[in-house]
């Protein structure tokens, strides 16, 4: 199963499902501005790893890509520094 995000390009009037692209856990959005983001991503119960995985968005949330992959990831949180 992939990673399901809820995105709203209205300013929450209306709302759709969109997917990650990966069977990870969604556990952080941070934004620097309206178009460009990123998403930290955790192994989920079901994907025994302890990668962590960052996406990066250009365009608002519409659509991610890859950005990192940390195959040994043992920390809890995602922080941006830019």
């Amino acid at each position: 199963a992939e990673s399901k995000y809820l995105f709203s390009n209205d300013g929450g009037n209306t709302w759709s499902t969109k997917t990650m692209g990966a069977n990870y856990y969604v556990f952080c959005f941070e934004f620097i501005d309206g178009n460009t983001g990123f998403a930290g991503l955790g192994p989920s119960v079901a994907y025994n790893s302890d990668s962590m995985i960052v996406y990066k968005t250009t365009d608002g949330g519409n659509t991610w890509n890859l950005l990192y992959l940390e195959p040994k990831f043992s920390g809890t949180s995602f922080a941006y520094s830019g």
